[in-house]
């Protein structure tokens, strides 16, 4: 069931995702979905914390319900895994780190969304299915080419910015917990954040869009690929 303090703080990552990426989001719908109001049938196992999909506001048109007002970017955050995980005074947080990082892939895509003007919705209803069966699979039956696939260079980059602007709200969230670090056979966050030095304070007015038409400082490519050839090996 969700509670009222859970449904408030939900509230609150939604407008903070508003506050930290406002022209990158526009006008786009941004929509938040918690697990506990999922329908049965669609729970997932608790191995996925939070996850979002280019169409995922398609597959989930019947959970957002009344709140629908267009496509937009979703995004499903595990709420009965993350109490199960977190002591109660610890979920806020925990479930704001799960949101941005979320978001973070939200921003790298090339839209928020993606077109589906003329697809059938049995192809949507298949898809659907599709993406559940992935976010519950166990992640030892992972068979990507390397850990930090998906969670890259870019994305990185992304999220250290997106960490940045949202302590100047006065919020403080972990880098090692929004990217990189041994999750995903890399170097730490910290260690991320060092490398892009000014970079999120230059360029804080811009939106990632543009950030990421430009080249990173040279110390965080060299991180990076130093990092990305070991995991390699």
């Amino acid at each position: 069931m969700l509670t009222k303090s859970m449904n408030d703080i939900f509230m609150r990552a939604k407008r903070l995702c508003r506050r930290v990426a406002t022209r990158d989001l526009d006008v786009v719908p941004l929509y938040l979905v918690l697990q506990s109001q999922m329908p049965v049938g669609r729970v997932t196992h608790n191995y996925c914390n939070g996850y979002t999909s280019p169409c995922l506001d398609l597959y989930l048109r019947d959970v957002i319900a009344d709140k629908w007002w267009g496509r937009g970017a979703c995004i499903v955050v595990n709420d009965e895994a993350l109490q199960e995980a977190f002591e109660p005074e610890d979920i806020e947080m925990a479930l704001l780190h799960v949101v941005i990082h979320e978001l973070v892939h939200v921003i790298d895509r090339p839209a928020p969304f993606r077109p589906r003007p003329s697809v059938a919705p049995t192809v949507i209803a298949k898809e659907a299915v599709r993406v559940a069966e992935i976010v519950a699979s166990d992640p030892q039956d992972d068979i990507r080419p390397a850990l930090w696939v998906g969670h890259g260079r870019r994305f990185i980059r992304i999220a250290l910015h997106l960490q940045y602007r949202v302590e100047q709200t006065g919020m403080r969230l972990s880098p090692g917990m929004l990217c990189a670090g041994p999750t995903y056979g890399l170097s730490h966050a910290e260690r991320y954040l060092t490398a892009l030095g000014d970079e999120p304070a230059d360029m804080i007015e811009m939106t990632f869009r543009d950030i990421c038409l430009t080249d990173p400082p040279e110390t965080f490519s060299r991180l990076w690929w130093r990092d990305s050839d070991n995991s390699a090996l």
